[in-house]
């Protein structure tokens, strides 16, 4: 798997999330990747490894969004959570 690879693998598991929170999160690693190789530190392949599977990654971020809807991150909302959101929240976990 290439950097780009993992960059697709991952947008397309945050596929369901709203635009804002796939944009940080694809961002996040693009940054990741570029401060790692610029310093040299690491190869794109060790980066890789040391990653893993970006489809769990995905399902992490997945599960973090939901848990912040849950305990009603009016950042993401708002407005005060509903119970029609919260249990949209509990969806995206399962």
């Amino acid at each position: 798997m290439t950097r780009q690879e993992f960059i697709v693998t991952l947008r397309e598991g945050l596929r369901k999330l709203p635009p804002e929170e796939i944009v940080a999160a694809t961002e996040f690693y693009e940054e990741y990747f570029d401060e790692v190789l610029e310093s040299g530190e690491k190869t794109e392949e060790e980066i890789l490894d040391e990653l893993g599977n970006p489809k769990r990654i995905a399902a992490q971020i997945r599960a973090d969004y939901a848990a912040r809807l849950l305990d009603g991150d009016e950042t993401l909302l708002g407005e005060k959570p509903t119970t029609k959101k919260k249990l949209s929240a509990a969806w995206w976990v399962i």
